[in-house]
């Protein structure tokens, strides 16, 4: 029943961050997801280059699977969680539980099982020093701190009295783990992280009317989300995966620099299309690339922006992009979405792909489902 794992992954499109702090600009949970990723990405990738290898599967398993507390709990409060680990650890363990024994009912794929049975072991024994992977969990905080310290950012200036604490409790976690690390590119990682939050403002869609706007940054997650279970059912090793995951993630990131301009567009008139290629490649090189000339890294960013479909493993990260539009437009359920939806549907099916004919016959169906009426029903069963 994968269809029940996508649908809670949709669930982030109408989770609001700092649901309960006033807001002038607001974050839905897969955006915050998809920084998280995305910054991940860099920071790793410099570390790389430094000082040591850097498992970045490792973080981006762990990034997506321990998001399902949210997922499932919705959003609870930072200092919620963070008492519950401290001073009410059985409740806190308590809850991770109940999430793994509704994954068992599931009946996941068996790679997907135990990437998140890891992950769910990690999340319990927090408290354990772990030295295989100490250094990829202090990275996950470490980036979760730079992303909540962008997405208060804007905020901060209209609510001092209320962000203020957060800002100075977030800065000095940043400046520990900044030295524990060894990393002092922190201006270039916000320069890219604030290029990376304009893909929240441009939003999919944009001509037609939407019930669920889902910007850019959220599809990016998305997209990443099927390429990661894509790659999974096809065992994927761990440099194929990491590299169908980072191309996902980033395949979109020029319209923060052109805007989310469509297919239609770009064919009314001739050659329009390789103009906008042009300038696209003009201005990542210029706005983005330009900022990592000193890292080798450089190159496979490059090809992951500007040529994501053009790798040995472009056709998994195309049809994961697919699917997220199709997901998409099923959300939506009006007779414009339901036409994009039918079409891209056959088009797929049209693919004959093994693993993505298993998603299309197992996943669709149950997306339509009332998760959160399973989900209730099945906390009952536990507590009878």
């Amino acid at each position: 029943m994968l269809g029940y794992l996508i649908n809670l992954v949709f669930r982030w499109v109408s989770i609001r961050r700092w649901n309960n702090y006033p807001r002038i600009e607001e974050f839905v949970e897969d955006e915050h997801i998809s920084l998280l990723l995305q910054v991940s990405y860099v920071v790793s990738k410099i570390l790389n280059e430094k000082w040591q290898k850097i498992d970045l599967v490792y973080i981006y398993k762990n990034i997506f699977w321990g998001s399902f507390f949210t997922f499932i709990y919705s959003d609870i409060n930072f200092e919620v969680k963070k008492y519950l680990k401290q001073k009410y650890y059985w409740t806190y363990e308590k809850l991770w539980e109940q999430i793994d024994w509704f994954f068992d009912k599931l009946n996941l794929p068996e790679n997907l099982k135990s990437d998140w049975k890891q992950v769910y072991t990690t999340k319990i024994n927090w408290k354990l020093f772990d030295t295989e992977k100490s250094l990829e969990d202090e990275i996950i905080i470490f980036v979760k701190n730079i992303v909540i310290l962008f997405e208060i950012w804007t905020n901060i200036t209209f609510y001092p009295h209320i962000y203020q604490p957060i800002y100075e409790r977030v800065e000095k976690e940043i400046k520990v783990l900044n030295k524990k690390l060894w990393f002092w590119e922190l201006d270039l990682v916000y320069d890219y992280t604030n290029f990376l939050v304009g893909l929240k403002f441009a939003y999919r869609w944009n001509r037609l009317n939407r019930t669920y706007p889902i910007s850019v940054l959220s599809h990016l997650f998305l997209v990443f989300t099927f390429s990661y279970i894509l790659g999974s059912l096809k065992n994927f090793d761990n440099e194929e995966l990491e590299k169908i995951c980072s191309i996902s993630i980033m395949h979109d990131l020029p319209e923060a620099l052109t805007g989310d301009i469509i297919t239609p567009t770009k064919n009314a008139v001739p050659n329009f299309r390789k103009i906008i290629e042009e300038i696209e490649n003009n201005l990542v090189e210029k706005k983005i690339l330009s900022k990592f000339s000193n890292y080798k890294f450089k190159e496979e960013l490059r090809d992951y922006i500007l040529k994501p479909f053009e790798s040995n493993l472009w056709k998994i990260a195309k049809w994961a992009d697919n699917l997220s539009a199709m997901f998409e437009a099923k959300l939506e359920n009006t007779e414009d979405f339901k036409k994009v939806y039918y079409d891209i549907k056959r088009y797929l099916w049209s693919v004959q792909d093994k693993e993505l004919d298993y998603i299309l016959k197992y996943w669709v169906d149950y997306f339509d489902d009332d998760v959160e009426t399973k989900w209730k029903k099945f906390i009952w069963m536990i507590k009878e």
